[in-house]
């Protein structure tokens, strides 16, 4: 989640912004994660993948047939599992990954508590797919968070990683996932009680 967390940083300093959580598709090109976005700066060659076509095409799948070092950290997925994403970036009206956001979204000090991405297992969700975890969803039991059973990780908007219990309420985490609620809340007075250190 380090790796991942200093990519985003690299990648929002070098372009401007923080990536959107899919690229837009156009007549040249098709749409594509976040993670594609990403992965050249931190997990494979940039020539493996062809971004002129879309993210499952027989060309991109010779790559998404691999499991990725940096996504898939899990060491025992269920079955059919094992080339899923095990980070997701937060979707949803006013979240870091919005697609749907007007303005460019830049580290600014009101957002450094904003959750960007978190730690799921089995996801469901390909490596490689442009689909990602909505916070509306996160007050359910689904998805499961974290790849051990007493902690998980998230990241937030200025590149800290944060271990935390497996019993921290998924309210709390919603509150931290919106631009407005992260300028509204502090993680260190919503979040400190469940942080654990390596």
């Amino acid at each position: 989640m380090k790796v991942i967390a200093s990519g985003l940083r690299t990648l929002e300093s070098t372009s401007g912004e923080f990536p959107r959580a899919v690229t837009p598709a156009t007549t040249r090109r098709p749409s594509h994660s976040w993670r594609m976005q990403l992965a050249p700066l931190i997990d494979y060659n940039e020539t493996d993948y062809d971004y002129r076509q879309a993210w499952d095409s027989p060309r991109n799948q010779l790559l998404g047939k691999r499991r990725s070092r940096r996504y898939c950290w899990d060491d025992a997925p269920q079955a059919g599992q094992e080339l899923t994403t095990n980070v997701l970036g937060i979707v949803g009206p006013g979240a870091a990954f919005d697609s749907e956001r007007s303005e460019a979204l830049t580290l600014r000090d009101d957002l450094a508590d904003l959750i960007c991405a978190i730690e799921v297992r089995n996801s469901g969700i390909h490596w490689m797919q442009p689909r990602d975890l909505d916070y509306r969803e996160l007050t359910s039991n689904v998805p499961q968070l974290g790849t051990f059973d007493d902690s998980f990780h998230v990241i937030f908007l200025d590149g800290k990683v944060w271990r935390l219990r497996a019993d921290t309420p998924r309210d709390r985490l919603v509150l931290l996932m919106t631009i407005d609620g992260a300028r509204a809340n502090d993680r260190d007075e919503l979040l400190e009680p469940f942080h654990t250190r390596p």
